[in-house]
């Protein structure tokens, strides 16, 4: 009796296009308008060209953030968040690139060992996260001094509270990295983990940075559940969260699944999405202060 071929598992792509679902059908809806509107009135489409592209792709403008820190704040604080990928082959790049936004706080996803070797004087902590699926690893460094003080539970997984003093004030970091929904085992993993982070964050108010790679785009329901319960903002705007974070292209690349999420405390400044050398995701930079 010949044997079936093994069915391959389906699951990372039902993920990936649950993700950016709602966006295409967001730019189908504008572009369905922008035709009917030129189609009843062409003038209307010169109308729009001769106010946006002045104006430097003005229809996609970032939009105000509600609570926004002033530039010259004192109080100020830098923040980058990376997954700089296991395998980086390129550390010393990697390492020089994170280090350039001067941070005051950086947290690292996946930090490959070798990387950590390049990072100048300051203090530094790791964790592995064995979660009897996958094993994962983050780690904090700063210039500042930190310390664990707990862990917060996220399905099968334990995330270290990291408490970094600077000058007078405190500030509390969850570094983050969940599961990849790649099969349906990793997706049920996947599930449990984003609830359970939703239910502990919820418990603890007072964790003012919540970031890493979530492996989750803010399009799914799952994150945006997670978001919401957390009671916890996006430190991007709407738009820059969009940003592909992760993938070399593709519909794997569409995906933005790192995250920096904060407290109502805290006030977000400038904020950017930026290359590394050797890692397959992107970095987010954020300027950061609370009162």
């Amino acid at each position: 009796m010949t044997a079936k071929p093994a069915r391959k598992d389906s699951t990372a792509f039902k993920v990936a296009i649950e993700s950016v679902l709602p966006v295409v059908t967001l730019h189908s809806a504008v572009l369905m308008t922008f035709v009917s509107a030129f189609l009843s009135n062409p003038w209307f489409l010169v109308a729009w060209l001769l106010v946006a592209v002045p104006r430097r792709h003005a229809f996609f403008a970032r939009p105000v953030r509600l609570k926004r820190a002033a530039k010259r704040s004192t109080n100020q604080i830098t923040v980058v968040s990376s997954n700089v990928l296991w395998s980086n082959k390129k550390p010393r790049e990697a390492a020089s690139r994170l280090m350039s936004h001067r941070p005051d706080v950086l947290v690292m996803v996946e930090p490959a060992s070798h990387l950590a070797s390049y990072l100048p004087d300051g203090n530094f902590l790791t964790w592995p996260i064995p979660d009897g699926v996958m094993t994962s690893q983050v780690s904090v460094w700063s210039p500042h001094i930190i310390k664990e003080t707990g862990f917060v539970g996220a399905g099968s997984r334990r995330l270290p509270i990291v408490e970094v003093t600077i000058g007078e004030q405190s500030w509390r970091v969850l570094p983050v990295h969940l599961q990849a929904p790649t099969t349906k085992r990793f997706q049920r993993a996947w599930d449990r983990q984003l609830s359970g982070l939703s239910l502990s964050l919820s418990r603890l108010p007072n964790i003012d940075i919540v970031c890493g790679d979530f492996n989750a785009a803010l399009t799914h329901w799952q994150m945006r559940r997670m978001v919401k319960k957390s009671d916890r903002r996006n430190a991007l705007s709407p738009l820059t969260a969009q940003r592909t974070t992760w993938g070399p292209g593709g519909v794997y690349g569409a995906m933005a699944i790192d995250h920096m999420l904060v407290s109502n405390s805290v006030s977000v400044g400038d904020t950017k999405v930026v290359r590394i050398p050797g890692s397959d995701h992107k970095a987010i930079v954020a300027q950061l202060s609370k009162s």
